[in-house]
């Protein structure tokens, strides 16, 4: 499981990547974008995502499914929109890191990527789970 998140602390906006394996962390990645006068917690949420992909292609197991936790509405909305958008070059990024990630997957494993759970019947390796934030 990857936990991404991204948020703005003592003016500070900065994001952050956890994998973890069978409860245990094994892997974290962290990244300040800068101030925030220069960034939103909506590109620090975006940059989470794109340090996600890359523990998770620092981490691939065959047979382990790949899940992220992602806890941003907005941000997880903006993703499936096909329209020119702010921070669309973060976006493209995400699009491109995943791509590259589904290179790497042993294709005979029939792994995609899900912007939803998968139902009972399907048996994917690779999955993003959307979460809604809670209140």
């Amino acid at each position: 499981m990857i936990y991404t998140d991204g948020s703005c602390y003592k003016d500070k906006v900065g994001a952050s990547a956890v994998l973890y394996t069978n409860g245990t962390e094994t892997a974290t990645l962290k990244y300040q974008l800068g101030t925030a006068q220069e960034h939103t917690v909506f590109e620090a949420e975006l940059a989470g995502i794109i340090l996600g992909t890359h523990l998770a292609s620092q981490h691939l197991d065959a047979g382990t499914p790949i899940n992220f936790s992602i806890d941003n509405q907005a941000m997880i909305l903006s993703m499936q929109k096909n329209t020119r958008q702010p921070a669309q070059h973060m976006i493209d990024e995400i699009h491109r890191c995943t791509n590259e990630l589904l290179q790497q997957i042993d294709k005979e494993r029939h792994q995609e990527i899900r912007l939803k759970p998968p139902t009972d019947e399907e048996n994917d390796a690779f999955q993003t789970h959307w979460y809604r934030s809670p209140g």
